[in-house]
C-alpha cells in the first residue's frame, strides 16, 4: 500500500502533538504495517500564524498524480478541530479515491464508513446530497455561459393578473 503522511501544527494552546511527534506516529504505524511511505506533507504555523495549508495543497496535487492509495494522519484533529470540516475534508479525499487512516485507534469509529456518530451521519448525508445535486446540475451553469450569442431567445412575459376570490355560497 502506498502512503502519503499529513502532519499539521494546529493553532491554539491545546494543539496537540508537534509535527515530530506525528511524523514519528506516522513511520511507526507505516513500518509496522508494512507500506510504503512515499512522502510526508507538512502545514506548520508561521509568523503570521496564517494556515494556508501548502501542505495540504502539495497532498492533493500528489494524490492527483495517481501515486497514493492512503492518506496517514495521527489523528483526526490533525485535519481540524471542527467536526463539519474534518468531513468535508474526508468526504473530499474519499470523492479523489483514496483512504484515510488514522494512527490513533479512538478515531476509528469516525472513520468507520457508514458512520457511527449520528452527526458524523448527518454531515455525510447532507455533503453526498450536495454533490449528488453537483453531478447532476452543475454543467448547467456552464452551458448557459457558453450559449451562442448570436442565438435569439425566447422570453415569454405573462401580466400579473389581480386574485380572483372565489363566490360566496349562500
Amino acid at each position: 500500500m502506498r502512503v502519503i503522511g499529513y502532519v499539521r501544527d494546529a493553532p491554539g494552546p491545546d494543539s496537540g502533538d508537534s509535527v515530530f511527534v506525528q511524523s514519528e506516529q506516522i513511520r511507526r504505524w507505516v513500518a509496522h504495517n508494512r507500506c510504503q511511505l512515499l512522502a510526508v506533507c507538512q502545514d506548520t504555523i508561521g509568523a503570521g500564524a496564517a494556515d494556508d495549508r501548502d501542505g495540504y495543497r502539495a497532498l492533493l496535487g500528489i494524490i492527483s498524480a495517481g501515486h497514493v492509495d492512503t492518506v496517514l494522519i495521527a489523528n483526526l484533529s490533525v485535519l481540524s478541530a471542527d467536526i463539519m470540516v474534518q468531513e468535508i475534508m474526508l468526504q473530499d479525499l474519499r470523492v479523489r479515491k483514496v483512504s484515510v487512516i488514522s494512527t490513533d485507534e479512538m478515531d476509528l469509529p469516525a472513520l468507520a464508513d457508514p458512520a457511527t456518530d449520528p452527526g458524523r451521519l448527518l454531515i455525510r448525508d447532507v455533503l453526498t446530497k450536495q454533490q449528488t445535486y453537483r453531478g447532476r446540475f452543475s454543467d448547467v451553469a456552464e452551458e448557459i455561459v457558453e450559449a451562442d450569442p448570436d442565438r435569439d431567445v425566447l422570453i415569454e412575459l405573462i401580466p400579473f393578473a389581480e386574485e380572483i376570490t372565489p363566490a360566496r355560497a349562500s
